[in-house]
């Protein structure tokens, strides 16, 4: 697994391509093996400013498929980008957030505690509701010919 140190910086600027530019990027090559074949070019970078954290992730692809509009649904049906985050150091249970974001803005985020079960499924999953889900800011950019 990669790893990525987020690094401090003043404030966290606007979600632009220009406003990221000198901030370090990684590029993701790590999917999912259920995932499908297409696998279309995407880096990431992520700041912090002491107050809040800031994810910003480029993606290359000229397939889009959205198809769910509400937060907290399945949207990895969708084309989507996932971060985990581990806030907590603690090295005898598992504890992280997981972000899932469309490319429409539509967000599926949870807190993971525990060991994943033989049927695929948590010990302790906990999705953040959707009006939490609506006070994190989100800028998904579509562009393309």
């Amino acid at each position: 697994m990669k790893s990525y140190l987020i690094k401090k910086y003043p404030s966290i600027p606007e979600f632009t391509p220009e406003a990221w530019d000198g901030i370090a990027a990684v590029k993701l090559d790590c999917f999912r093996p259920e995932s499908s074949s297409h696998r279309p070019e995407t880096t990431a970078c992520a700041i912090h400013d002491g107050k809040g954290m800031a994810v910003f992730f480029e993606v290359n692809d000229r397939f889009i498929r959205l198809k769910n509009s509400r937060h907290n649904q399945p949207v990895c049906e969708d084309s989507c980008v996932e971060f985990f985050f581990a806030p907590f150091s603690n090295t005898e249970n598992i504890d992280y957030f997981n972000f899932e974001c469309s490319a429409s803005g539509v967000m599926l985020c949870g807190r993971i505690m525990g060991r994943r079960l033989p049927d695929g499924s948590f010990e302790n999953f906990r999705l953040i509701d959707e009006e939490n889900c609506r006070d994190i800011r989100m800028n998904a950019l579509l562009s393309g010919p």
